[in-house]
């Protein structure tokens, strides 16, 4: 199952380690806008996690 990470800078998202900025996204209500659009910092590890770039084995 792969649910939706909360907002970006909501308490919620905080709450599971994010380290976006609450200011820039509003406290998780985004940039204001006519749609939703977020601040992600990279290497957030709930928004922005680093994938395993590890080599296959053969």
């Amino acid at each position: 199952m792969n649910e939706t990470p909360p907002n970006p800078g909501s308490e919620e998202a905080l709450a599971q380690g994010c380290i976006c900025s609450e200011i820039d996204n509003h406290w998780g209500r985004g940039i204001t806008c006519d749609y939703e659009l977020f601040v992600i910092r990279p290497g957030c590890p709930v928004h922005n996690p680093k994938e395993d770039v590890s080599c296959p084995q053969k």
